[in-house]
C-alpha cells in the first residue's frame, strides 16, 4: 500500500501537479483501495453496455431504412492490374510498361512492338529506353501540351511523323499520357484556312 501511494505522489509531483492534503488523507484510507490498488466504489459501466446481438440488429435496421444494399461494381475488375491502365511495349523478349496515351506515334514498320500482353522480363522504362533507344524516341513536352491546352509546333509534328522510331512523350525524362493525336494535328497545321 506504501508503494502506491509513494508511486501516486512521485507521478503527481514529475506531471508538475502538487498533491493536495485531501489527496493523501483520501490515498491513505486503505479501505477505499482493493487488491489491485484501484477505488472500490469504481464500477463497470455495464448498465448501457449494449450486446453483440442488438448491435447487428440495430445496424440491420439502419440498412432497411436507408435500402442500403452492397452490389459489386461490375465495371471495375476484381483484381485489377497495373497492365489494364498501361501502354506495353515488347522487344527481344522484355517489356515494359508506359502510362495510357504516352505513346504519341508509332511507325507501321514498328507497329509489333506495341502490345496488348506482356511478353518475357519485365524491365524498368529507363533501362528499356537505353536498352532500344535505336526505335525509341522521347520528346519533351510541357503540362499544358501533354494535356493539349498548348499545340505541338508544325516542325516538330513533322519530325515525329517522319522519324521511324516509336515516339514516347516525356515531362522531366519520365513518360506522361499526351492526349493529342500527331496525324491529326499536322494535317490541321498543314491546311491552307490556318490562322
Amino acid at each position: 500500500m506504501k508503494k502506491l501511494f509513494y508511486m501516486l505522489m512521485v507521478a503527481a509531483v514529475v506531471a508538475g501537479g502538487d498533491v493536495s492534503a485531501q489527496q493523501v488523507v483520501w490515498l491513505k484510507k486503505s479501505d477505499r483501495l482493493d487488491a489491485n490498488g484501484l477505488p472500490k466504489d469504481l464500477k463497470a459501466p455495464s448498465a448501457n453496455r449494449v450486446t453483440r446481438e442488438e448491435m447487428n440488429a440495430k445496424r440491420k435496421k439502419i440498412d432497411r431504412e436507408r435500402n442500403y444494399m452492397i452490389v459489386p461494381n461490375k465495371s471495375v475488375p476484381m483484381n485489377p492490374s497495373i497492365y489494364d491502365n498501361s501502354t506495353i511495349i515488347a522487344y527481344d523478349g522484355k517489356h515494359t510498361i508506359l502510362p495510357e496515351g504516352a505513346v504519341m506515334f508509332v511507325p507501321e514498320v514498328l507497329s509489333d512492338r506495341v502490345v496488348n500482353e506482356p511478353v518475357g522480363q519485365f524491365v524498368l522504362w529507363p533501362e528499356f529506353l537505353r536498352q532500344n533507344f535505336g526505335w525509341l524516341r522521347t520528346i519533351d513536352l510541357s503540362v499544358e501540351e501533354a494535356t493539349g491546352k498548348e499545340h505541338l509546333k508544325e516542325p516538330l509534328l513533322e519530325a515525329i511523323v517522319a522519324d521511324q522510331r516509336i515516339s514516347v512523350s516525356v515531362y522531366q525524362r519520365h513518360p506522361i499520357s499526351y492526349r493529342g493525336d500527331v496525324k491529326k494535328q499536322l494535317k490541321a497545321a498543314k491546311s491552307p484556312g490556318k490562322g
